[in-house]
């Protein structure tokens, strides 16, 4: 039961050190970089229902026929 005292005081302890932490990062990324290059590009788009109020579209991204990535954007239907 001691030990049990022990871990919560610690837990207290600890919530209000980081509780106490009111330093705001202000700090932003204003490096871009904009790369431009003559590539084909295809997307090929799939439209999806996730739930009742939200739809998805996916994005397959296709440079020069090789396979770049996958963009998924969701959002209220």
């Amino acid at each position: 039961m001691k030990n049990l005292f022990f871990a919560l005081a610690f837990m207290l302890v600890g919530t209000f050190a980081f509780a106490n932490n009111t330093e705001k990062n202000t700090a932003l990324l204003n490096e871009t970089e904009m790369v431009t290059a003559p590539v084909s590009s295809e997307m090929v788009k799939v439209q999806t229902t996730v739930q009742e109020d939200l739809c998805a579209d996916v994005y397959d991204v296709y440079i020069d026929g090789e396979y770049a990535g996958t963009i998924v954007i969701i959002y209220e239907c």
